[in-house]
């Protein structure tokens, strides 16, 4: 799951900027491995407080798109 699009997602919901910010340090902030701390350029750190809500936010939007994407449209396809 890509950051960008992740808090552009979470813009849609949640108008305070400051706690935006907070989500994205929350993202930027790495995960030890072996002792040394690394990047997280994408997804959300498993076992992490926020993980689960994130990770929900983020399928409500992507099975929403997929939904209209795929399935509405292969419907409409066969009643024709």
């Amino acid at each position: 799951m890509c950051h960008e699009r992740l808090v552009e997602l979470l813009r849609k919901r949640i108008a305070d900027p400051q706690l935006l910010t907070l989500i994205q340090r929350f993202l930027k902030a790495g995960v030890m491995i072996e002792g040394r701390r690394e990047d997280t350029n994408e997804g959300v750190p498993q076992g992490a407080v926020l993980s689960p809500l994130l990770a929900n936010v983020y399928l409500h939007y992507v099975l929403d798109e997929w939904f209209e994407r795929e399935v509405t449209r292969g419907c409409e396809a066969k009643r024709t």
